[in-house]
């Protein structure tokens, strides 16, 4: 099966996926900031390693002339490269429209880019959404089209995270901070509430690649992987990315309001705090309910956001 991702991105480039690791199209192993080596990549990125395929930037389609089977284009807003003119140069192709920047349509039409999404959703042989179809923005989405929308969930690389990430947990809180500021909400003054209350200790380190480079990931996910919590109070209905690297390690994504938190951790997906300090006090006295809670993510994990799930949907939609 020869499959591509195709999107427009800024940092990172063409690639191409072989038994599990990314390399440049050249031949030389490829890393990024959001990366660990060339094995682990996050969300989005990781629809490549599926089927050992590309992911080409637009820029790039020139440099491949295989004749692919698959291809996902999330093109959010280069006009110039339509689905006519990836069925020129991929005619056998079966064409899967998707999405990389997961914003409502309200946003879309600020940067004029709405009508844009509707005229490849509807040119396309099927129309998907990373995030599940009960979320708002995917039911905006879902207006842009006639066509059934899709849901492809972001695979999860979940092997290399239990492999390298599992480690026996202390009783702790880990206070993440988000990179896009408004999403952080009240999360530090929650996490110190419930570290309070329950006089267990917290941690918190923010990391950038400015400063961290392409060890960045790894650092992040060292971090935190030790501690029974992570509290995040995100009130928006984004992805949750967080939250599926959570089941892998044995940690407890607590709060927020994020779309795979619905999923995965539904006792802790609230912004309510009354609720979220009776949920953490049972969870710590209770080992068998604490236990429960853990199985279940990971349980839910494999049967949405694994590689051999995701993989399926996509073969099962490209029939």
């Amino acid at each position: 099966m020869k499959f591509a991702l195709i999107s427009q991105a800024f940092v990172v480039k063409s690639y191409k996926v072989v038994n599990g690791k990314a390399y440049t199209l050249e031949g030389q192993p490829y890393s990024y900031s959001h990366s660990i080596g060339n094995e682990f990549f996050m969300g989005f990125w990781n629809y490549p390693f599926l089927f050992d395929g590309y992911y080409l930037n637009i820029s790039d389609l020139h440099l491949i002339n295989e004749d692919l089977d698959i291809i996902m284009f999330a093109n959010d807003n280069i006009k110039e490269v339509t689905i006519s003119i990836l069925r020129k140069k991929f005619p056998n192709a079966f064409i899967i429209a998707s999405v990389k920047e997961m914003l409502s349509i309200g946003d879309n039409s600020k940067t004029n880019n709405a009508e844009f999404r509707k005229k490849l959703f509807n040119e396309a042989d099927a129309v998907s959404t990373p995030m599940s179809l009960n979320n708002p923005i995917s039911k905006e989405f879902q207006l842009l089209s006639s066509k059934k929308l899709h849901w492809i969930p972001q695979p999860v690389n979940i092997d290399y995270l239990q492999d390298n990430y599992y480690v026996d947990k202390t009783l702790s809180i880990f206070c993440y901070q988000h990179h896009q500021t408004h999403r952080n909400a009240n999360t530090k003054e929650i996490a110190a509430h419930l570290s309070n209350k329950f006089n267990i200790p917290i941690f918190e380190k923010y990391t950038d690649h400015r400063i961290h480079g392409n060890d960045q990931l790894k650092i992040h996910i060292e971090s935190w992987s030790k501690c029974l919590f992570m509290v995040n109070m995100d009130p928006t209905t984004s992805y949750g990315q967080q939250s599926t690297l959570c089941p892998s390690t044995g940690t407890i994504m607590f709060g927020g309001n994020n779309d795979a938190n619905s999923y995965l951790y539904p006792s802790t997906n609230t912004l309510d705090i009354k609720k979220l300090e009776l949920e953490m006090e049972k969870i710590i006295l209770d080992k068998d309910y604490r236990e429960l809670i853990i199985q279940d993510a990971y349980s839910k994990l494999c049967k949405i956001y694994s590689y051999d799930a995701i993989r399926q949907i996509i073969l099962n939609i490209s029939k």
